[in-house]
């Protein structure tokens, strides 16, 4: 037998009374201190705000004043060590504070203590009580919304257990070892998911001889299988029914049976990540289509992807404003430009030169198939007033330290032409490589002309020379004629481009080149003629610029 269960059948053998709260206590409420005459030190007021779990939280803000510009008695305002305080209105009304430290505060408005008669009542019981109580204490506010007020004389005619003081000591000596049990529990648990994520992150950079694909390479993807249902078509039964976050219900049917991977698609939690954004189930089940399912070959994979994908930072692949959504394409962008910049990160470091986790050509495969991406990305949005791309970071400063120039372009052609043409697979290689870099792919046509029509040369790269300058030529010769531009102006215009690096679109440089427009067609062809023109001009200096 326990010490308190002995305790009771000594001191309580009818069992334990009940009395209201107005029997052990009175209610105090606060002052209304005048925000006008608020002082950055003197005596500190005690808010709403500074209630914080439990307890006066006397690390954070506060408010004083000079007890001079009161002629009141404020003396019953005072918060000492070891009173207890509620919030009476607001968004937190009903927190429950414990005075630990030895500092006194005074009562503001809308701040309540309970004062506690000793004799009956020992004040750490009535604390563990109240903090039982949070419930009931809102059920006594009235209004709603975000702002309730708490009726103290409700709450005073609240029933409290009353057993002599002796089991009160005993029942606050059990609560008490519990919270600080608690408490250490907390901040054991808080180091060892810290050290977790640290031995984690340490994993994933230096992983050895690993490999890298895409999210639709090591999954299949099982979304359109998924059938949302409203809560008022469900029946309820015995398999889960998953949202973004977890399980949202449950329901007399499956359509999924197995092991998958869920990724939340939509939903707060995508940016708030209270919970985990990728979870794994398993057994029969049904999924709405607030969640991704993945469906993986194996434990291992679908597990480790599990744990990548909630360790690394989506936000920016995030779109959406109050309805934040992660979509299939955004999740693979995503997930390759982390590999990107880790990657970068370790080429900074010598031990990795030579250890690199993927080979020269599926990198330049997998670069171009991300840019093919950002290009589709793009093109969708060209209309719109924002630049879409800076809602999805797509990481092109990155993909252009890796170095792929038309000298290694022309040094592939060159062995492409000592095979006698016939190693298809350095056109394969080229193809990738061009696809791999941003500066090449406006070049992409050029180059495969310059393929397809090479025989036997000597000197590939004075024959590449010939070719750009006479395809550079007919190409702007064209425009001209079709543009109806001023032929020295443009020339000059691109010139210059080509000495500064760019095409500049502001001031009236480009207006010197436009051909003339009739007084009487109106503003708006011109500036539409006027975008065409900078549009063709555009292209047609990406395409032979650095060559």
């Amino acid at each position: 037998m326990s010490k308190l269960e002995a305790l009771l059948q000594q001191l309580c053998p009818d069992g334990v009374k009940h009395t209201k709260l107005q029997n052990v206590c009175i209610f105090q409420n606060g002052f209304a201190f005048k925000s006008s005459l608020f002082k950055e030190q003197g005596e500190p007021i005690l808010r709403i705000a500074n209630i914080s779990d439990g307890e006066i939280d006397e690390d954070s803000e506060y408010v004083f004043f000079d007890s001079d510009d009161y002629k009141e008695d404020l003396d019953r305002y005072r918060v000492f060590k070891g009173d207890i305080v509620v919030a009476m209105s607001g968004a937190t009304t009903g927190k429950i504070g414990y005075n630990y430290s030895d500092k006194t505060y005074y009562l503001n408005q809308r701040v309540g203590m309970f004062v506690v008669n000793e004799k009956l009542m020992v004040k750490r019981y009535l604390y563990h009580w109240l903090c039982m109580q949070s419930s009931n204490i809102l059920n006594a506010a009235s209004g709603s919304g975000a702002q309730p007020n708490l009726s103290s004389t409700k709450m005073m005619e609240f029933l409290i257990p009353l057993p002599p003081l002796e089991v009160q000591r005993e029942i606050v000596r059990i609560l008490d070892q519990f919270t600080e049990l608690t408490a250490e529990l907390t901040t054991e648990f808080t180091a060892r998911k810290k050290q977790y994520e640290y031995y984690r992150d340490e994993l994933f950079r230096t992983a050895k001889d690993a490999e890298i694909y895409y999210l639709n390479e090591i999954s299949e993807n099982c979304d359109n299988q998924r059938k949302p249902v409203t809560s008022g078509n469900r029946t309820a039964g015995k398999y889960p029914y998953y949202g973004a976050s977890g399980i949202v219900d449950y329901v007399d049917d499956y359509i999924f049976d197995g092991d998958y991977l869920l990724i939340s698609e939509d939903g707060a939690n995508l940016l708030a990540r209270s919970t985990p954004i990728a979870f794994s189930i398993s057994g029969k089940n049904w999924v709405n289509n607030h969640a991704h399912v993945l469906h993986f070959d194996t434990y291992e994979i679908r597990r480790y992807v599990e744990i990548y994908l909630n360790s690394i930072d989506l936000s920016p692949y995030i779109t959406g404003g109050a309805q934040p959504k992660l979509n299939q394409k955004n999740l693979n962008i995503a997930l390759f430009g982390a590999i990107l910049r880790m990657r970068n990160l370790l080429l900074s470091f010598y031990d990795f030169k030579g250890k690199e986790l993927i080979s020269e050509r599926d990198l330049q495969d997998y670069l171009g198939r991300y840019q093919d991406l950002r290009d589709e990305w793009v093109n969708r949005n060209k209309g719109e007033k924002e630049d879409i791309t800076d809602d999805i970071v797509f990481e092109i400063e990155l993909i252009r330290q890796i170095e792929i120039n038309i000298d290694y372009i022309l040094m592939l052609v060159k062995k492409y032409h000592d095979s006698n043409c016939d190693d298809k697979e350095i056109l394969v290689t080229i193809q990738k490589a061009v696809d791999a870099s941003p500066e090449l792919r406006s070049k992409k046509q050029l180059i495969e002309t310059f393929i397809a029509g090479i025989n036997d040369v000597e000197d590939v790269m004075a024959e590449w020379h010939g070719f750009v300058a006479e395809e550079r030529e007919k190409e702007l010769a064209q425009i001209i004629q079709e543009e109806k531009l001023k032929e020295p102006e443009t020339r000059k215009f691109l010139e210059n481009a080509f000495r500064d690096g760019e095409i500049k679109t502001t001031g009236t440089d480009i207006d010197k080149l436009m051909p003339p427009v009739s007084r009487f067609g109106g503003g708006g062809a011109r500036a539409k003629k006027k975008q065409g023109v900078i549009e063709r001009l555009k292209a047609f200096f990406e395409r032979f610029f650095g060559i």
